[in-house]
């Protein structure tokens, strides 16, 4: 069982959730994803890969129609594909789970207790994405990637996706995101497996003046009033600090 809802995405960091069992004997299957959630293409309603490729900028490739501008649907039917053969007991989502630039809305609009509504991006990116037997009503034990607060900013409705551990419009009930990192053990007949979710972002901070487009601390992407509110970030210039002091809370 989950403990309440916290008013701030950061009040529950470090927690440790109830233990997991797993009774049955024989084979047990994790499913392991990272880097996977697309955008919506406005006009056809479509989930597509989000990729800045750009001839005008002599950064073009040549795309496979049915293949690139389908990548993460084709990962969900191979994923839908295996668990018909071999069910996995849960999904360990390694982050960045929504491209490029996280969940729209804006970190600390919304105290995570009370989701928003909006599920334009949740719905087709994850919930309807993920289904078939073996898939559906199993666990998304999950963290945040960059790409989560911003990717070069942190401004993101990062704090959304620790919420919708508690529900949300259209919600499955199966993320899992209590905090920024936590854990969780799981039993099986004949032994155990401990599992620790972190944060790893601090190593995508800098100064807030350098490398403006691969720092989510970068004063370009983060401009004066920037601010998570209490939870923080409070600001471009607080930002490096707030991860470095996230990383070492966590170690």
């Amino acid at each position: 069982a989950l403990p309440p809802a916290p008013v701030r995405a950061t009040d529950l960091n470090g927690i440790e959730l109830p233990d997991v069992c797993f009774n049955e004997t024989g084979e047990h299957h994790v499913f392991v994803v990272g880097d996977w959630g697309g955008i919506v293409e406005p006009s056809r309603g479509v989930v597509m890969p989000a990729d800045r490729t750009d001839i005008k900028l002599g950064q073009f490739r040549t795309r496979t129609a049915g293949v690139d501008d389908q990548a993460q649907q084709r990962v969900a039917r191979q994923m839908a594909a295996r668990a018909f053969i071999d069910a996995p007991d849960f999904i360990l989502n390694v982050g960045d789970n929504f491209y490029w630039g996280g969940l729209k809305g804006r970190c600390g609009d919304l105290p995570p207790n009370e989701p928003s509504k909006d599920d334009d991006q949740w719905r087709p990116i994850f919930e309807d994405m993920y289904t078939g037997v073996g898939i559906e009503g199993k666990a998304w034990l999950s963290v945040l990637g960059n790409h989560d607060y911003g990717g070069f900013s942190f401004l993101s409705a990062w704090d959304q996706q620790i919420g919708y551990t508690w529900g949300g419009a259209g919600s499955s009930g199966r993320w899992i995101m209590p905090g920024q990192y936590w854990k969780a053990k799981v039993w099986y007949p004949d032994f155990a497996v401990d599992y620790y979710f972190v944060d790893t972002n601090v190593f995508d901070t800098r100064h807030p003046q350098a490398d403006g487009n691969h720092n989510i601390c970068s004063l370009k992407h983060n401009p004066y009033p920037a601010t998570c509110g209490p939870q923080g970030p409070v600001s471009a210039w607080d930002c490096p600090q707030w991860f470095a002091s996230l990383w070492d809370d966590e170690i």
